[in-house]
């Protein structure tokens, strides 16, 4: 992440240039607290972000939105939590595949004509012949 680059270019000046005036050093340290600081920022930012995801997810809001959500990870989110938000993504995409079943048995309910059924029930079950794995 790039504020960390700065944050260690900073560390690396303060050692690299011990002839540094006192004056010089304060506004090193200044710069790297401030760099410290967005950082913390940013990491709660993401945290907070997921803990918001968590909650929409347990919440069952739309999961195309979630999808959508899903798209745009925070740069800053912890390595620790990368295993939570496969988690999520793993919801998620179950929410997704619901709400496709769901459609597909809405959309077979307008087709009134039962032969029309029946015939679309063999193609369907021809194309879940042809996609199984050996």
């Amino acid at each position: 992440v790039e504020a960390t680059a700065i944050q260690q270019e900073l560390d690396r000046l303060a050692d690299v240039h011990p002839w540094l005036s006192e004056a010089h050093r304060e506004v090193l340290t200044r710069a790297r607290q401030v760099v410290q600081e967005r950082i913390v920022r940013k990491r709660q930012a993401a945290q907070s972000w997921l803990d918001d995801l968590e909650r929409r997810i347990a919440a069952k809001e739309n999961p195309h939105q979630l999808a959508k959500a899903l798209e745009h990870e925070p740069p800053f989110l912890p390595d620790s939590e990368k295993e939570r938000l496969a988690s999520l993504r793993h919801q998620v995409q179950e929410m997704l595949e619901e709400d496709a079943e769901g459609q597909v048995i809405r959309y077979f309910k307008q087709i009134r004509d039962r032969k029309r059924q029946w015939e679309l029930l063999q193609r369907l079950m021809n194309l879940v012949s042809m996609t199984e794995e050996p």
